[in-house]
């Protein structure tokens, strides 16, 4: 993937297009279900579903036929939790890959080193759960330094992670919250300043 290839993609699914990836694994049964059909495929969180285990919730997900999920910090038996996705036929959409919704971060040049390392881990969790698209947090906004300044150590966090992205074949989904409502103190807010960064990092 080229950086030009890896901005586009970025952009497209900050508009909202997520496209879910093709995968190596045996054709599961298609999930069934009233959402089976619908014209706009979504990506459930699995904790909107009742269950005491992952795959009972997981079992949800298919029931109502939604195609994938999203979870970002999977944990727990994974090799048992890639199984239960192929016999659903459900998708991974996204997990959580560089970044956190926390002080410091992408935002803090001296946490890059640790952003980087947590960002290869997450590369070969997501290859075992087929998973290709990592979602990138800045980290909380800093009051000791500018916005602008900021907005430049996430820009050169990117540059960083962007070519182990393109080597790996993964895509980084930059995620802007709502600060007004249950992400108070997040750095990245608004769709034009993702774009700004996106575009920067290119």
């Amino acid at each position: 993937m080229d950086r030009r290839l890896f901005l586009h993609t970025c952009t497209a699914t900050a508009a909202g297009g997520v496209a879910l990836a093709s995968s190596g694994a045996a054709v599961a049964p298609k999930p069934d279900g009233l959402f089976a059909d619908a014209p706009l495929k979504m990506s459930i969180p699995p904790g909107w579903f009742r269950g005491t285990s992952m795959e009972d919730k997981l079992e949800g997900v298919a029931e109502w036929g939604f195609p994938a999920y999203e979870w970002l910090s999977p944990s727990g038996d994974i090799d048992q939790l890639r199984a239960k996705m192929d016999e659903l036929g459900l998708k991974l959409s996204c997990i959580g890959g560089a970044g956190a919704i926390a002080p410091r971060q992408m935002v803090d040049p001296t946490d890059h080193d640790r952003v980087e390392a947590q960002f290869r881990a997450r590369i070969e969790l997501g290859r075992k759960l087929d998973c290709t698209t990592l979602i990138g947090l800045t980290g909380n906004e800093r009051d000791d330094v500018s916005r602008d300044e900021q907005t430049k150590y996430v820009v050169q966090c990117l540059k960083r992670l962007a070519p182990i992205a393109e080597g790996e074949g993964v895509t980084i989904v930059m995620e802007a919250l709502n600060v007004l409502v249950n992400h108070p103190g997040y750095f990245l807010v608004t769709t034009n300043h993702t774009m700004e960064i996106l575009e920067a990092v290119d």
